[in-house]
């Protein structure tokens, strides 16, 4: 059975503009840096290394903000496991998502790493704040369950 045929709307500029606040902060980021790129001339490779070197710094205050996170919850054991169990489901999330975005057999052109780098950035930056919870506690806050402690 044929699939009913959907038409779109015309592009006009206040659907232009619907669009683009649509856009994630992923996707601007990604915008900002390559217009930047291209408006200095700076080659794909710089590009890469840029967005790929402000992932791994981000990966250190991760591993930096885990590593207090459990120091600062010792006490409570319990709580500790937890943290670990969910650090663990953490990374695995971010290799589905990961593999999901960019499939192995999937190649995007030049772009692809440096996108990828901002992909696991923004994975790695979202996991920095929620860790930063259960370090720096927001006393009074009555939702915060064991990140109050």
């Amino acid at each position: 059975m044929d699939q009913p045929q959907v038409r779109e709307k015309p592009r006009t500029p206040v659907n232009l503009a619907s669009d683009f606040m649509k856009l994630s902060i992923r996707d601007l980021w990604i915008v900002l840096i390559l217009f930047s790129a291209t408006a200095a001339g700076q080659p794909q490779a710089d590009l890469t290394a840029s967005s790929c070197n402000e992932y791994r710094q981000a990966e250190s205050r991760l591993a930096e903000l885990y590593a207090k996170a459990l120091k600062f919850n010792e006490g409570d054991q319990k709580l500790v496991a937890a943290i670990k169990r969910s650090q663990a489901a953490w990374l695995s999330y971010v290799q589905a998502e990961l593999g999901a975005i960019y499939p192995e057999d999937y190649q995007r052109g030049s772009a692809e790493p440096m996108c990828r780098c901002g992909e696991q950035l923004a994975l790695v930056n979202a996991r920095i704040e929620q860790l930063a919870r259960w370090v720096y506690v927001q006393q009074g806050d009555v939702c915060a369950g064991s990140r109050s402690s």
